[in-house]
């Protein structure tokens, strides 16, 4: 009988570190936007994300009230893009913003073990002290926006 449940140890400890190691620590912010992506230290506010969107050619529309994620720490603005809309998330610093963002899943922009019912395809964008989940089906306007808030020759403020 021991023998049995040394295998089944064995066995759950490899299910365990194969499944459950690597996901926490992976840093998903490489797949979303070329590694260390900054905007020349730029400190986001919101004026600021939709100026670098209107620069781009978009025309943001704000919602009136702030969208919540259960997974962000912080309260986000609603911008609507026609095709598509973008929750901006400010941080006080990006170690603030990578404390929430680290851990989320690059494709499901979500926890791991966390489901999300997104409306459309999300996407995570990430620059110094801001996120965005970019909600749209379109693969122009995500890399229209990718590229407006994630590269500092885009202009804007």
């Amino acid at each position: 009988m021991r023998g049995v449940e040394r295998r089944l140890a064995v066995f759950c400890f490899g299910a365990a570190m194969l499944f459950g190691c690597g996901q926490e620590s992976r840093e998903p912010d490489d797949a979303i936007a070329p590694a260390g992506a900054t905007t020349g230290g730029i400190a986001w506010d919101l004026a600021s994300v939709e100026g670098k969107l209107r620069a781009a050619g978009l025309q943001p529309v704000r919602a009136a009230e702030p969208v919540r994620q259960p997974f962000m720490t912080v309260a986000g603005s609603l911008l609507n893009l026609g095709n598509g809309e973008v929750q901006i998330y400010i941080y006080g610093d990006a170690s603030a913003r990578a404390h929430d963002t680290h851990r989320l899943d690059p494709h499901q922009v979500a926890p791991p073990h966390m489901m999300v019912s997104w409306r459309m395809p999300p996407t995570l964008i990430v620059s110094d002290n801001l996120a965005a989940i970019l909600l749209t089906h379109d693969a122009a306007l995500r890399d229209h926006v990718r590229r407006a808030l994630t590269h500092p020759s885009h202009g804007g403020t």
